[in-house]
């Protein structure tokens, strides 16, 4: 290795540090969920101060990583040093222009998660886990009080969607409570009882501030403009304008719909797409327990497939568990969700999270065989969950730090799609669901864009989705919500699913003969959660690598 190549190396690996410090050690959710214990006792910053510091640190990092010459760095610390450039962008982009840290109040979010993963992920005893909760609950009543500095432009429907957020609260309260009395000493469980009515009580002032003070002087417009959208989903390597997207998916859409019709004709002579969903939809597990173990026997299933298909190389001392959704998540997650392993535990554990719901309300219709199954493939095998056990395994910090939620999910969407060309669960229920399914993708990529350029209004949108698809009105409110705290994940998402084909293409035409789509699919997995051009780049060099081995 040479001075200069040592030298740029010893940089980026500062960087690294520094970033790695910033964005995991000082946030306990993030430092818990990467597997770092002593990330347990303490909660955040939650002032306005304290983001603009975060924001200048940021900052700081950027500027010297553009000090940092990657053409003296092996390729993939080249690929490394790009991807953190690409991930600052756009982090510097949201927290300044896009600012939903000062629109949208978060305190349920970080009450929520920061008790509820340290209840779940089992990586110390119980007891020792219910210490450390209790010392969050300790310091959580001061970040409500500090989080209400942030929030100086208040968008009406955020706030609303945070109210809605709190009534969800007491039921974890509860439940933390019946767990703390079965494990507890009397002693320690009076102390962390007295400790959650202390930040209830916290929570319920915070509400009534936002019921007074905030939703009054709220302001209604939340799309973020046809300038900003479109900034933003360059950054998250979607290069048209808001116009071309909606023609691209628009007749994604019709396409789908052709063949839904077509496949609703399997079902029943001259049936229609409603009355097959309505078929299909009534074949469902009678109760949540049954529901549950419908998604474990489905999971089982579709890690068999992959490693029987010879699909992707499956990593050893993993597992995923199947696990009611946190109550802090059901409003925004009203079928399923997903929560990945951490990197830092010997065993990497994830968690598929199944939202409760009963027949009053058709939640266990949006429960039905076809959809648990669906589930099983987008966030268990071979998609979300073994792309994230993929990923932890790289030993660079940088993509673990530079990780781009929409490669996480075009993935899923590309497994989606994939799965049925290699004939898993050849049934009609399952087929007819795939594809209702990724008519719902194009839908919400719709919507994505509609709503962030203003071109529709949240009601409208919730409609349209719930008579377009089928789902009950609060599922679809709950989509739509979703959408606005998350722009332009939907789209780019469902661009990156083309990219992936795109790439496989151009993998396929260089490696000719030798090309092997196992090598192509474990090759993207370990890459970590990279997009666009980065992504290219790594396979490129990964092709060029396995090239030279065969000679």
């Amino acid at each position: 290795m040479t001075a200069k190549l040592q030298r740029e190396e010893r940089k980026l690996r500062k960087i690294e540090s520094g970033l790695f410090q910033l964005l995991v050690h000082e946030d306990p959710v993030a430092s818990v969920n990467a597997g770092l214990a002593q990330g347990g006792n303490h909660v955040p910053i939650g002032t306005r101060d304290a983001e603009i510091r975060r924001i200048n640190l940021l900052k700081k990092q950027r500027g010297l990583l553009d000090a940092v010459r990657p053409s003296l760095l092996p390729k993939s610390r080249a690929i490394d040093h790009e991807a953190l450039c690409r991930f600052l962008r756009r982090r510097l982009f949201e927290l300044e222009e896009v600012r939903l840290w000062e629109s949208s109040p978060n305190v349920s979010a970080v009450v929520g998660a920061s008790l509820s993963q340290l209840l779940l992920r089992n990586y110390a005893p119980l007891v020792n886990r219910l210490r450390s909760i209790n010392d969050r609950l300790q310091q959580l009543p001061k970040f409500v009080q500090q989080s209400m500095t942030r929030l100086v432009s208040p968008v009406k429907i955020h706030v609303e969607t945070e109210l809605e957020s709190l009534t969800y609260l007491p039921g974890f309260f509860h439940r933390l409570n019946d767990i703390a009395r079965e494990h507890l000493p009397e002693s320690a469980f009076h102390t962390l009882h007295q400790a959650c009515e202390k930040l209830q009580n916290a929570l319920e002032i915070y509400a009534n501030w936002l019921i007074i003070d905030i939703i009054p002087n709220s302001r209604s417009d939340y799309a973020l403009g046809s300038r900003k959208y479109t900034r933003l989903l360059e950054l998250m390597d979607v290069r048209e304008p808001p116009a071309a997207i909606l023609r691209r998916s628009s007749a994604e859409l019709q396409r789908l719909r052709a063949k839904l019709r077509a496949l609703a004709r399997k079902f029943k002579r001259n049936a229609t797409i409603e009355e097959a969903r309505e078929t299909i939809r009534g074949q469902h597990p009678a109760h949540l327990d049954d529901i549950l173990k419908f998604s474990r026997e489905a999971l089982l299933k579709a890690k068999q497939f992959v490693v029987r298909s010879n699909f992707a190389t499956l990593p050893p001392e993993e597992d995923l568990y199947v696990v009611e959704t946190p109550h802090h998540l059901r409003h925004l997650t009203p079928f399923t969700t997903y929560l990945s392993p951490a990197k830092f535990e010997p065993k990497r554990y994830g968690y598929l999270c199944v939202t409760p719901g009963n027949s009053e309300n058709n939640k266990l219709k949006e429960h039905n065989n076809g959809a648990l199954t669906s589930a099983a493939v987008m966030d268990g095998y071979p998609g979300r969950h073994l792309h994230w056990l993929c990923a932890l395994s790289h030993a660079s910090a940088s993509r673990l730090l530079a990780a781009a939620p929409e490669a996480e999910f075009a993935w899923a969407l590309y497994c989606e799609e994939r799965v049925r060309e290699y004939g898993f669960e050849e049934t009609a229920p399952f087929h007819f669901i795939n594809t209702l399914h990724q008519a719902r993708r194009a839908l919400l990529s719709i919507l994505d864009v509609k709503l962030h350029t203003g071109a529709i209004e949240v009601k409208e949108a919730a409609d349209l989705l719930s008579r377009e698809t089928g789902m009950d009105m609060l599922s679809a409110d709950s989509e739509i919500r979703f959408i606005l705290l998350n722009p332009g994940l939907h789209t780019a998402a469902l661009r990156g699913r083309e990219s992936i084909k795109a790439l496989k293409r151009q993998m396929r035409q260089a490696m000719k003969g030798k090309f092997n789509e196992r090598f192509f699919h474990d090759a993207l997995l370990s890459a970590g959660f990279l997009t666009g051009n980065t992504l290219r780049k790594e396979l490129a060099w990964r092709t060029a690598e396995a090239l030279k081995r065969a000679q």
